[in-house]
């Protein structure tokens, strides 16, 4: 089987699972993995330091499929960084970032991914549709997929700029999802995303200021300086819990409400096509949320003394936000220097 899957001329795929004690849904996610009809790819298990025994039973129940084990818990971004580097290493032309608390029960999904981005060159990130894990069927959306169709290929901080507070006008419906087979959006969200291997050689690789969160949409917005195109494909659908192993304890949601309320803020600090008036809008928005939520219901912030750690967080990682800048710009200023050779 696993012969056959790379005997062919189409493109090599590499599939990257990153796994941190996540044998609650491991199993059900590589099992569905290996059922894949599409024949040339290969599975790359890559373990952030798991603890719980997920990556030995993987071992033993899918011998066939290589392990990549980490010493640390190294994060979302150089986590999958380490395996994308192997992959371009050993030739892939796609790579998809997968979530361990994933499953596909469509056998075609990377079919409809490889044509797609084959077809249609100008996009170098494309996303499966994303359903409720438990879900019967394709029936119930899951969150991220409903935040696309409502977005409508927004920008990221729309809502929290001069939009706020408007009706959402042009967003995709559920009509659109059915009768499209593409829909454009602003991010591809990093549990189910196709990148084409040369696009990572033009925008380099995930961020890891990032640690976690807001790292693929980073990733998307600088591919998009580079008029490098992201779309979700309908045809290809996946069914993703979301935040699995983040929301397992008290103490993984206390690093997630950090990561996830911090790199906001990172995100709006290295735009570098915000002005310093839009950049201060949207931050005293944040901010006010943030302590509205602090104070309050303490659902993406934990209390005040975690909102005073993003912050101190904030102000040590100034130099690597300045650096981030200042190397951005440099990789927009050499493609359209490349470009125009």
């Amino acid at each position: 089987m696993e012969e056959e899957r790379h005997s062919n001329d189409s493109p090599l795929i590499y599939l990257i699972v990153l796994c941190h004690n996540s044998k609650k849904w491991l199993h059900a996610c590589l099992n569905s993995l290996v059922q894949t009809s599409y024949c040339n790819y290969r599975i790359l298990l890559v373990d952030n330091y798991s603890s719980d025994g997920s990556i030995e039973e993987a071992q033993l129940l899918f011998p066939s499929i290589r392990v990549i084990r980490n010493s640390s818990n190294l994060g979302w971004c150089q986590g999958n960084n380490i395996a994308i580097q192997e992959a371009l290493n050993e030739g892939a032309e796609y790579v998809v970032l997968l979530n361990s608390d994933l499953k596909t029960e469509d056998p075609l999904w990377l079919d409809a991914l490889v044509e797609f981005a084959s077809a249609n060159r100008e996009y170098g990130i494309i996303g499966c549709t994303q359903y409720e894990y438990d879900s019967v069927g394709w029936t119930k959306l899951n969150s991220w997929t409903e935040y696309i169709l409502w977005s409508g290929n927004r920008e990221a901080m729309f809502m929290d700029d001069t939009d706020y507070g408007k009706p959402i006008e042009n967003a995709y419906t559920i009509s659109d999802l059915k009768n499209s087979k593409h829909l454009d959006c602003y991010f591809v969200q990093g549990a189910a995303m196709m990148v084409r291997g040369d696009v990572f050689q033009r925008i380099g690789m995930f961020d890891e200021i990032y640690f976690m969160f807001y790292d693929e949409v980073d990733f998307c917005r600088r591919a998009r300086w580079l008029n490098i195109k992201t779309a979700l494909i309908p045809d290809s659908r996946v069914k993703h819990v979301g935040a699995g192993h983040t929301s397992s304890s008290k103490k993984n949601r206390l690093k997630r409400n950090f990561y996830y309320s911090r790199n906001k803020y990172i995100y709006v600090f290295t735009d570098i096509t915000f002005s310093v008036k839009r950049m201060a809008r949207i931050t005293t928005r944040l901010l006010y949320h943030d302590i509205k939520d602090a104070l309050g219901e303490k659902e993406d912030i934990s209390g005040i003394g975690q909102l005073f750690s993003v912050l101190g967080s904030l102000l040590r990682c100034v130099p690597r936000i300045m650096y981030k800048r200042n190397q951005d710009k440099g990789q927009i200023k050499k493609e359209m220097y490349l470009s125009n050779w």
